[in-house]
Order: C-alpha cells, then sequence, then structure tokens
C-alpha cells in the first residue's frame, strides 16, 4: 500500500530509508513536508542500521559528501529521538519471502524494505521502485 503524508502522525511508525536522511540532512526540498514532522514527533521515526551502513559506504567510497561527521549524525539521530533498528531474525524471515526482481537487485535497499514490514513501519523514500513490494506488506510513502 502506497500512502499519502500528513494526516495522523502521531499515531505513525515510520522508517526512513538512506536517500531520505540525506535528503534531510541537506535541507532538502524533498524533505521540507516531512522534517517539521520528524523534530515535532518525536519518536515515531526510525532508521535502519542499514541505512548507517550505506551511508558509510557512500562516504567512504566518496560517492556523496555530507557536512556533518559520524559523531554529530549519531547525536542528531539522539537528540531527534530517531531509533536504530538492527536488521533482526524477524526481517530476515521477511527477505527470505520477497521476490528477488531483477530490476531491483540492490540487497541494502531489500534489507530496509523487510525492516520496515518486520517492524510494521511505513517506509518513506524518494525511491519509486519500492513500490512493487506493497504486495508482500510493505507500506510505502514516496516523497
Amino acid at each position: 500500500m502506497t500512502i499519502m503524508y500528513g494526516d495522523f502522525m502521531a499515531l505513525k511508525r515510520y522508517l526512513l530509508d538512506t536517500c531520505t536522511l540525506i535528503w534531510y540532512l541537506e535541507n532538502n526540498e524533498r524533505t521540507k513536508s516531512i522534517a517539521e514532522d520528524i523534530e515535532y514527533y518525536q519518536g515515531n521515526f526510525a532508521l535502519s542500521m542499514e541505512s548507517l551502513k550505506e551511508l558509510t559506504h557512500l562516504l567512504q567510497y566518496k560517492k556523496m559528501k555530507l557536512d556533518i561527521d559520524f559523531g554529530s549524525l549519531i547525536k542528531l539521530l539522539k537528540k531527534l529521538n530517531i531509533d536504530v533498528i538492527e536488521f533482526d531474525i524477524n526481517a530476515l524471515k521477511v527477505l527470505f519471502s520477497l521476490p528477488a526482481y531483477k530490476e531491483h537487485p540492490n540487497p541494502i535497499d531489500r534489507h530496509i524494505i523487510s525492516t520496515a514490514i518486520a517492524q510494521h513501519r511505513i517506509l518513506i523514500s524518494g525511491d519509486s521502485m519500492f513500490e512493487k513490494y506493497t504486495d508482500f506488506g510493505l507500506v510505502f510513502m514516496q516523497i
């Protein structure tokens, strides 16, 4: 199921995709609609450990640059009460049940999707490929 962002924010739990976190840190226009809610509805948002791994990879291999160091990023996540969720056995079970789409072979994305499904969280991302997984339990909000 794909949803629109907005109503009943305090009742929902969200998982931020890596790109959503990056855009938030860069004050990108795409996240303006959720930036205030991340700060106001603290405790409703989480990030997968897989996203932090992906971000580390992107920074170390100079595929992107951010104006924040790792320590400051962790402090910001704590300040905003954004939980970091591990990829666990429940997410692994979900991963095994997902189809392996040839046009979407990204293992990190699939781990993030599995985590969102296993944790019953709405996944916020700019990646339109995530729509493919809504038939398998993913609740997805594209920004």
